[in-house]
């Protein structure tokens, strides 16, 4: 791993933009061709801060835990993303681990890890992400946000 480009606080601002276009989405605010097209613009906008090559994505949770293991990163997130894996595979989606790395502003490497669903366009619906958000028996501040921002 490199040492990340991106800014923390652009990852934070970036995914929590990302969570707003979902909400309106799941809540049958906007089109699927509206939500493409807002996150077009999304990732057009941040072109210059959020950097491509600061994710990695995994097939299993084998890579996801050698990926942190080889790098020097915490392991505790590990089984929570794996509660959250599990419940979409029961429910019929294909996931990938994903961990996002950023740099703090006294330079200290952070990671936000996460799963990533496959064909989240036209097949899944707000009551699958839910579950899906819902599966661990301790939420993190992400999954929290996340169940408001469905809420709302």
């Amino acid at each position: 791993m490199n040492v990340p480009k991106t800014r923390i606080e652009d990852l934070l601002n970036y995914v929590r933009k990302e969570k707003i276009i979902t909400r309106e989405f799941f809540k049958g605010k906007i089109s699927l061709e509206k939500r493409n097209k807002m996150f077009e613009k999304l990732i057009l906008e941040y072109r210059h801060r959020i950097f491509p090559e600061d994710s990695y994505l995994f097939d299993n949770i084998g890579e996801f835990w050698k990926f942190l293991i080889d790098n020097n990163l915490s392991t505790d997130c590990v089984t929570h993303e794996m509660l959250h894996a599990r419940k979409a595979f029961l429910l019929g989606y294909d996931i990938k681990y994903c961990c996002r790395m950023a740099l703090t502003d006294d330079g200290r490497i952070a990671f936000l890890p996460s799963i990533n669903i496959k064909d989240t366009n036209e097949k899944m619906n707000k009551e699958d992400l839910l579950a899906i958000i819902s599966a661990t028996d301790v939420l993190s501040e992400e999954d929290k946000n996340m169940i408001e921002y469905l809420k709302e």
